[in-house]
């Protein structure tokens, strides 16, 4: 089989993937890899080990070509929403403040450069799968749709919320299917007795449970000395800088100057550690919480989870007014701030938030299991607490398509106006002995779909490759998604 392999300028993804490409080749496949630009070879020279393999670098590809409108381009973007598509960068774009200058026209002209490569690409090497996360971005977002239409494979492999177990994702704008779940136990008979060890040892201490991409991310650390000024960074910030004043970057839509970048992402990490002084006065004590809620988790922005799976929701500022005033009378709206994101929005959000009158804002530090037990339900973009909500016996209001969508408690939500009548509808959940035999089958389905590993990019553990290029192959040789026990 042929690898199509992206790498984008995330931290550390070019060696990651480089060593999944090792283990593939190793295996007897052919790989092959598409650089959205050069830069990550700049940030990795020890390991510049890609004379292994074939290197396409889109930037170049965007500097050379002839971006005039193609038949075959208009054919695509008649079926498929263009705009959506680079919406995830422009997000990227405006929460960090950065990168904001491209116009109507030169979105058009990535746009169909991103098409033309990628369709190219799939044809002249005659790519059978293309690997790399979850869509995340603009770049991943039309590998996948032309992959798509093509018949091409996209597999992204992503962290389970399951600790100690990561997916390979085919449709990420339809994670629900992954589970093939249908509301029976028939998945539990396919569970070895590790399988259901796991699951009984999960539930057992399911309230100090934390998933994997939790523990590594590292985004609630408020440090600007420990995170920008060890010694191991200059290295880092040297390589930036010569790459920059290379002018190598002229064709890297993502990051533009990354000299530049840097400095906003810099002043951002700077912002936020002064304003997380400030917001305090905000938050109100859990403790003095007497009344019937709904719990909203806030999300961490820039990400997947809200500018791929639910665009049309990223202003949380108007998502949490327009619940709020939709909620059943005398009921209240209590909203957690995020771990990973406290202090990022401006005190100026902090401050409308807690000026809704039927709002509860809370600390980032409080017991999220611990709220959503109190709850009548929680209502979600598209959150792990969500999912967590489900497990603990709760009803689940989401917007966007999520794994956890196929759960009998979970129902999506498609507009405000009907905020009100699925509240008010909803039947009362009883956690009784059926819903956690049903629980038990929704999470063996979970579990059958995952794989046993750590997925930790940054510091991934040894043998991480292997086991991810085994998971690989193991599904390009079967018809439907593995059911691992």
């Amino acid at each position: 089989m042929k690898f199509l392999i992206l790498v984008n300028n995330a931290p550390n993804y070019y060696p990651f993937f480089y060593d999944i490409a090792s283990e593939l080749k190793g295996n007897g496949h052919e790989v092959l890899f598409a650089f959205h630009s050069k830069l990550a070879e700049e940030l990795y020279p020890a390991l510049d080990k890609t004379n292994n393999f074939p290197v396409l670098y889109f930037s170049d590809y965007l500097l050379n070509v002839d971006t005039k409108t193609s038949s075959s381009f208009e054919r695509f973007y008649q079926r498929n929403n263009i705009y959506r598509c680079m919406f995830s960068d422009f997000d990227r774009f405006s929460t960090v403040g950065y990168n904001l200058g491209y116009s109507a026209a030169d979105y058009d002209k990535i746009s169909s450069a991103y098409y033309h490569f990628f369709s190219e690409t799939y044809h002249k090497y005659n790519i059978d799968a293309v690997l790399y996360e979850n869509v995340s971005n603009s770049y991943a977002y039309f590998a996948y749709e032309v992959a798509k239409a093509r018949g091409v494979e996209y597999l992204g492999i992503v962290s389970s919320r399951l600790p100690g177990r990561f997916s390979i994702v085919g449709d990420p704008l339809a994670e629900s299917e992954l589970l093939g779940f249908d509301g029976t136990l028939k998945h539990c008979d396919l569970l070895s007795n590790e399988g259901y060890k796991y699951i009984d040892e999960y539930l057992t201490t399911f309230d100090h449970v934390q998933p994997d991409y939790m523990k590594f991310n590292n985004l609630d650390n408020l440090s600007i000395v420990n995170k920008y000024l060890k010694v191991g960074r200059f290295k880092h910030y040297f390589r930036i800088a010569n790459y920059s004043l290379k002018n190598e970057h002229s064709g890297d839509f993502q990051s533009g100057n990354p000299l530049k970048l840097s400095m906003a992402v810099f002043m951002r990490s700077f912002y936020r550690r002064i304003k997380s002084l400030f917001i305090d006065k905000y938050y109100q004590d859990i403790e003095s919480i007497d009344c019937d809620y709904y719990l909203y988790p806030l999300h961490f922005h820039p990400e997947s989870s809200t500018s791929v799976l639910c665009p049309n929701y990223v202003d949380e500022y108007s998502v949490i007014k327009n619940i709020a005033f939709n909620l059943p009378f005398g009921t209240r709206l209590v909203v957690k701030d995020h771990m990973s994101s406290y202090g990022l929005p401006s005190i100026d959000f902090y401050k409308k938030i807690s000026q809704i009158p039927n709002v509860i804002l809370v600390n980032h530090n409080a017991n999220v299991k611990s709220l959503v037990r109190r709850s009548r339900g929680v209502i979600t973009l598209s959150s792990t607490v969500g999912y967590e909500a489900l497990l603990l016996g709760k009803q689940v209001f989401h917007f966007a398509d999520v794994f956890y969508s196929v759960h009998k408690n979970a129902h999506k939500i498609k507009t405000y106006d009907g905020i009100f009548r699925m509240l008010v509808d909803s039947p009362v959940i009883v956690n009784d002995e059926a819903l956690q035999k049903y629980n038990k089958g929704f999470l063996a389905s979970y579990y059958l779909s995952s794989y046993k590993g750590v997925l930790n990019i940054m510091n991934p553990a040894d043998g991480t490759a292997r086991t991810v290029a085994e998971a690989i192959c193991e599904l390009m040789n079967e018809s439907e998604v593995p059911r691992r026990a």
